[in-house]
């Protein structure tokens, strides 16, 4: 029989003081809701200018990389985010806490009034990772804890997968969780990393389970390295949701989520992707709806910033410092 070992961890929270798709209709909740704008975005291996060891290779040469790329990175980014004007910003691939510190001084610098700048952030990632997430908020975040899955029942030995963060945010009296994402990639191979992502959405589902018995509001989102295409429907509803399936840990229980890449019929009728592979779009940026949540409208922003003239994500360059990411941001407007 096969036996797996589920980890909680708490972690400390690090405190720094286009394409269109129309609203989707979810649960009701009620005439005191709060509304809140979200981003997530993928800013590809964003590395600091200092050398510890884990840095990917092309990371490591100093004529290819040094502070003066990184500072101009840095303003590049920052700049977009501001244009982007989200309440909450979830990040992929940030190299560790430095990284947030610099945004955030830099952010800091780019409005005069305190209350649209973002006064909150986490970080976390796996011991032995070159990358984890990030959130930054404009509103207070609280009761950040990080959650990982320790399968040692494998043929092969479990390569470094990134946590799932659990973070909530605040809005006046109102909570929102978010859940970020960042699921194994396809470098290995897709049929090889397939039995990783399930273990990740078998743990996505796990915490659904236990946030649906507080009746909580939930935002799940990140790159899941999977296109929406190779989800689940859920049959049962009206083609917008998409089942999330808990059976690699041993959970009898699937998850209905609404999807933001799909319309109420079904069909993914948005044209364009976040992440342009080899001639396609992909979708595998995702938003799923979750509880006492009301998606209002989604959309994988383009703009002359990080995309080139034909509205391509503009991937990052080390060599000659050109791009920002071969992702574009998707963003998503909520009431919960």
């Amino acid at each position: 029989m096969k036996r797996f070992w589920i980890f909680w961890c708490v972690a400390a929270v690090l405190i720094t003081g286009a394409c269109s798709v129309e609203p989707s209709i979810g649960n009701e909740v009620g005439d005191f809701s709060e509304n809140i704008s979200l981003v997530s975005w993928n800013v590809q291996t964003f590395f600091n200018a200092e050398f510890d060891g884990s840095e990917y290779s092309n990371f490591c040469d100093s004529s290819k990389w040094n502070r003066e790329k990184y500072s101009v990175r840095l303003e590049r980014l920052c700049n977009a985010l501001v244009e982007l004007d989200a309440d909450v910003y979830v990040l992929e691939e940030i190299e560790n806490e430095s990284v947030i510190y610099d945004i955030c001084n830099q952010l800091s610098g780019k409005s005069w009034t305190a209350g649209n700048k973002w006064n909150y952030s986490c970080f976390a990632k796996e011991e032995n990772s070159a990358i984890g997430c990030a959130v930054l908020s404009k509103y207070e975040l609280r009761d950040m804890t990080v959650h990982c899955v320790d399968v040692r029942t494998e043929k092969e030995k479990q390569p470094v997968l990134r946590y799932l963060i659990e973070v909530s945010v605040l809005v006046k009296d109102k909570s929102l969780t978010i859940l970020a994402n960042h699921w194994k990639s396809k470098v290995d191979g897709q049929e090889d990393s397939e039995v990783w992502r399930q273990f990740q959405e078998a743990l996505l589902v796990q915490r659904l389970l236990e946030l649906k018995s507080r009746n909580s509001s939930v935002v799940i989102c990140g790159d899941f390295n999977k296109d929406i295409g190779e989800f689940n429907l859920d049959e049962s509803e009206d083609g917008s949701k998409v089942l999330l399936n808990g059976k690699s840990l041993k959970c009898t229980d699937s998850v209905s989520v609404l999807c933001s890449w799909l319309g109420q019929t079904g069909n993914d009728y948005v044209n364009c992707g976040s992440y342009y592979f080899k001639g396609n779009w992909e979708k595998i940026d995702s938003f799923f709806i979750y509880g006492n949540c009301v998606l209002l409208k989604f959309e994988p922003c383009v703009n002359s910033l990080w995309c080139d003239s034909e509205g391509y994500p503009n991937g990052y360059k080390v060599y000659s410092g050109e791009g920002v990411s071969d992702h574009l941001p998707v963003k998503a407007y909520l009431r919960f």
